[in-house]
């Protein structure tokens, strides 16, 4: 069933807009003016009450009446998307409660498959850079590369971000604030919460991006969100396709900023990367999603 919601806000374009963005997951029982609002208004429902335009008495009065109150400051009929994002996210987490939470809008951090190969580093240290240290999230670097690069890759992560980047083939459980750099002999694996690194199968990409998504997919599921950054050839089509087909999530870097734009170019054409933009763009889209 619906959660029903009563909407307390005196401009009808502030309104109109906020109606818009809840009426998929809420159904309003009262959405008008506050001086107009009913006698026999449920209030036993959670309560949206907009803070624009609002003077003391109603703000008072209204305080005093309902049980269940989540305050919006904030004129949305002017937001960008993103910010729209963060807006909707947090409202909705505040309205829905412990249902919400059970619902699965954060109940589990996401974990980021960060996918690439020519100038990788560089561009994943950019990425890495611009998100903050705790978002709960976990993140793991699929960086074709040789054995003996890892330790100066580790070291290259580690001044991009305060998070604790980890270089190992031993299994843990999985750290929420930490990025794991996959070995190149390796494919990783999840089960039970924890990560294992099992023996490639395949000889000709190290790691191999679409092993590796495809092993991930297949523990993680919705969960897992793949972002395919610069890189030449088609090593992550294949392994992206997986992670859509399990529910999860597959971004690209643009192509007119990606040193080799042949890997974003693939999981592009092929219509599975749901949202396409530089290093920046998807940094602010990650903090979006993780807010």
């Amino acid at each position: 069933m619906t959660q029903k919601i009563n909407l307390l806000c005196n401009d009808s374009e502030q309104r109109s807009a906020i109606e818009s963005q809840l009426g998929v997951q809420f159904a309003f029982a009262y959405s008008g003016e506050i001086a107009s609002r009913p006698s026999s208004l449920d209030l036993s429902v959670p309560t949206l009450l907009d803070l624009n335009d609002l003077n003391d008495s109603d703000f008072s009065e209204v305080m005093k009446e309902a049980q269940h109150l989540v305050m919006n400051s904030d004129v949305i009929a002017d937001f960008d998307d993103l910010r729209l994002s963060v807006w909707k996210r947090k409202v909705t987490s505040q309205l829905l409660g412990d249902e919400g939470r059970s619902a699965g809008l954060k109940s589990h951090p996401s974990f980021w498959a960060l996918c690439a190969s020519t100038n990788g580093p560089n561009t994943v240290s950019e990425f890495l850079n611009a998100i903050p240290a705790d978002t709960g999230d976990s993140f793991m670097l699929l960086q074709h590369l040789k054995e003996s690069f890892i330790k100066s890759l580790r070291e290259i992560l580690m001044k991009s971000t305060s998070m604790h980047v980890v270089a190992s083939t031993r299994s843990e459980k999985i750290k929420p604030n930490t990025v794991y750099i996959c070995p190149p002999s390796r494919t990783p694996r999840i089960a039970d919460g924890r990560i294992y690194w099992d023996k490639k199968r395949v000889s000709k990409f190290s790691p191999c991006i679409d092993e590796s998504l495809e092993s991930l997919s297949n523990g993680l599921g919705h969960r897992l969100k793949a972002i395919v950054f610069t890189g030449m050839g088609n090593d992550c089509l294949k392994g992206c396709k997986a992670v859509s087909h399990a529910g999860g999530t597959v971004w690209a870097q643009s192509l007119e900023t990606a040193t080799m734009d042949s890997m974003p170019k693939c999981v592009i054409d092929a219509g599975i990367a749901s949202e396409i933009s530089d290093v920046s763009g998807l940094a602010k889209l990650v903090v979006a999603e993780t807010a």
